[in-house]
């Protein structure tokens, strides 16, 4: 009950917010569109060095082209997409296209980024064009 209420909390938040494109300029908004997701890993406020796995889920009603990870709002990579998420398929968003097989992961290479507080931003851009910055997620980079 607490995780549906959380996602539906989610979605709310996400339908009504506005979007930016890649390279945080000016893009469109995804109010058309519902674009929902999380970043599960890293945890909020996490610790992190050397080569983490970043990963989470997105949906967006057209589908997902691409998720983008942004650290500081400078693009680092673009995840893989297709992990197996039942839980997400079981949810509230089951409606959505390719929800069992919605998961994004990266193994992301910190050792270019300065030690110190940072934000770490997941962007979806679904297959209709509709971009959406998910909030930032606080990390913590260390040796």
């Amino acid at each position: 009950m607490r995780l549906t209420i959380s996602l539906l909390i989610l979605a709310l938040v996400l339908t009504s917010s506005c979007s930016r494109s890649a390279g945080f300029k000016s893009g469109q908004k995804s109010a058309l569109e519902p674009i929902v997701g999380a970043v599960d890993t890293p945890a909020r406020g996490a610790t992190l060095s050397g080569a983490p796995a970043f990963g989470g889920w997105a949906l967006a009603e057209s589908g997902v082209d691409r998720v983008a990870i942004y650290i500081d709002k400078e693009f680092i990579t673009f995840a893989t997409l297709g992990g197996s998420r039942p839980d997400i398929a079981k949810s509230n968003f089951a409606s959505f296209p390719n929800a069992a097989n919605c998961g994004w992961g990266a193994v992301v290479d910190l050792s270019q980024i300065v030690e110190g507080e940072h934000e770490l931003v997941m962007q979806v851009k679904s297959k209709a064009g509709h971009v959406h910055d998910f909030p930032p997620v606080p990390i913590k980079i260390v040796r």
